[in-house]
């Protein structure tokens, strides 16, 4: 896996697993989201703001 291998070698890692991998993607996917960083920032869940 190419994202694996990319972010075991920034951090200095023989490899990373898997399943390492999903709690950092998540958090970027979820950091550029606008709509999700917007529905933060206002206290509404994501649902809530898809009905606005």
């Amino acid at each position: 896996m190419d994202n694996g291998r990319l972010l075991a070698r920034e951090s200095g890692q023989d490899g990373i697993a898997p399943a390492k991998l999903i709690p950092p993607m998540l958090a970027r996917f979820m950091d550029g989201d606008r709509a999700f960083a917007k529905a933060r920032r206002l206290g509404v869940s994501a649902h809530e703001q898809s009905r606005e």
